[in-house]
């Protein structure tokens, strides 16, 4: 079921930041789409810090909202990237994108992820380390994603804030030379 999810909310985010960006070109630039798209994955890890909490399942809200994330930034780094840099870089660039996320994902797998599983597996009566319900492993599982969520949105609000006040000064320049 979680599988389906992340491929649902997969599609229907970049389906939905492409459509946002194709009618709404004019109000929201690329570069907010990634920050939006980024705000949606961030609110919906907070759920699966405290699972309990919550009368819905909070594991399916956490995968739906970080397929949509994932699915939108996508399609906004593409946007992104074409506008700023231009067809002849746009390989290039969104190439460096991917391969810095390869890596950031193969560090969460080999590094991360199994240092979870050594702090906070308990061993069942076979002798084995298991994860037998939701407890202290994934509030800090979590709030660690909710917190890298949190850096790339001010990193996004920071990127988005700069190419607002490139176009408005190149904006000026324009209406500057035209006399």
């Amino acid at each position: 079921m979680i599988e389906e999810t992340f491929n649902v909310y997969e599609v229907i985010g970049a389906f939905a930041c492409g459509t946002i960006l194709t009618l709404f070109r004019s109000t929201f630039r690329p570069s907010l789409m990634a920050c939006v798209t980024i705000g949606i994955g961030f609110i919906g890890q907070i759920p699966m810090i405290a699972p309990h909490s919550f009368s819905f399942d909070a594991m399916q809200v956490a995968v739906g909202s970080a397929a949509f994330a994932e699915g939108g930034l996508m399609v906004a780094l593409a946007s992104l990237v074409h506008e700023e840099y231009g067809t002849e870089n746009f390989g290039l660039l969104y190439g460096t994108f991917l391969t810095f996320g390869a890596v950031g994902l193969y560090a969460l797998d080999e590094i991360f992820f199994p240092n979870i599983f050594a702090w906070y597996s308990e061993e069942n009566a076979d002798g084995k380390n298991t994860f037998n319900k939701y407890g202290e492993w994934n509030a800090f599982l979590f709030k660690c994603i909710a917190g890298a969520y949190f850096v790339c949105f001010l990193l996004g609000l920071v990127s988005h804030w700069s190419i607002k006040k490139i176009e408005n000064a190149d904006s000026q320049k324009l209406v500057m030379v035209k006399f």
